[in-house]
């Protein structure tokens, strides 16, 4: 009954407003996302990542440089199928909500096998589509820096530019295009010329949902951070990583990132969900006038 009163407040209009609010509502009530929610992005808090400066010389002597590459390539295979299942798992689960139905973990994340693979392919073509976008705008900063170090800082001033602003545009498009591959069933490359036009149709309201679900992260980041930042100093300078106690410490680290992080990245997820249907109803309508005599 709870979930069809939630279900009927969310689909009588909802806002971005609401779509947060309903967003902490149901990241928090199914506890079962959190691990999800990092899955899709792990981070683990208050761990340093840096223990001085590698020795390339005899990694690359050793050949140990080709284990490591092969292990972190390997990880990151792995990590991006579970990720490819997270997300159409996590884009079900809130739909099924919004719908006024309860979200079981065995249920949906058999829903989200259907949509693993164009997931995943679809992941893979946008991750060739940063490389190349990469080297497209590196490669004349890199030449314009060899000429000149002045030239180097005009040239790449507009280019971190274009970075910033193409990246912050392109991220509703990947979002819509997830959603509408999840939802709609629809191919890869109709998903995102769907994502791309439901964006062009509400890009006032999509950035205005981008803007606050930032905000919010960096805010969090930032409050735990400060905390995190002390004890990432305090284990390097005391010489805590040395310490048999130190791997007590990293599966707190890793319970609490999963919980807090987690959390805050299904929440993330929920959001662009929630927010989708309005989106995708007013579409419709646009359609509808458009169509008639």
């Amino acid at each position: 009954m709870e979930d069809q009163q939630d279900a009927s407040r969310i689909n009588a209009g909802m806002g971005v407003g609401d779509a947060i609010k309903h967003a902490f509502i149901v990241s928090w009530k199914y506890k079962w996302f959190w691990p999800l929610g990092f899955i899709l992005n792990p981070q683990i808090v208050g761990v340093s990542y840096y223990n001085g400066k590698p020795d390339f010389e005899r990694l690359f002597e050793s050949g140990e440089i080709f284990l490591w590459i092969g292990v972190i390539g390997l990880f990151a295979f792995f990590l991006s199928l579970a990720a490819a299942l997270v997300q159409p798992t996590l884009i079900l689960a809130v739909d099924q909500y919004r719908q006024g139905r309860s979200s079981r973990f065995k249920e949906t994340i058999r829903a989200g096998f259907d949509s693993f693979l164009p997931c995943w392919l679809m992941g893979l073509l946008w991750l060739v589509v940063g490389i190349a976008a990469m080297i497209i705008l590196v490669v004349p900063v890199a030449l314009a820096f060899a000429a000149s170090p002045v030239a180097g800082v005009l040239v790449m001033m507009p280019v971190l530019l274009v970075l910033m602003v193409g990246g912050f545009l392109l991220m509703p498009i990947i979002y819509f295009g997830y959603r509408h591959l999840v939802l709609e069933r629809l191919g890869i490359i109709a998903s995102i010329k769907a994502g791309y036009r439901t964006f062009l149709e509400m890009k006032g309201r999509a950035i205005g949902t981008l803007l606050a679900t930032l905000a919010i992260i960096f805010g969090v980041n930032v409050v735990i951070g400060i905390p995190s930042g002390i004890v990432q100093i305090s284990t390097q300078l005391g010489g805590f990583t040395d310490s048999p106690a130190y791997a007590f410490y990293l599966l707190f680290a890793l319970g609490f990132s999963i919980v807090f992080h987690g959390y805050f990245q299904a929440f993330s997820s929920a959001v662009w969900t929630l927010v989708f249907p309005a989106f995708g109803s007013e579409l419709e309508t646009v359609a509808e006038v458009e169509s008639r005599p």
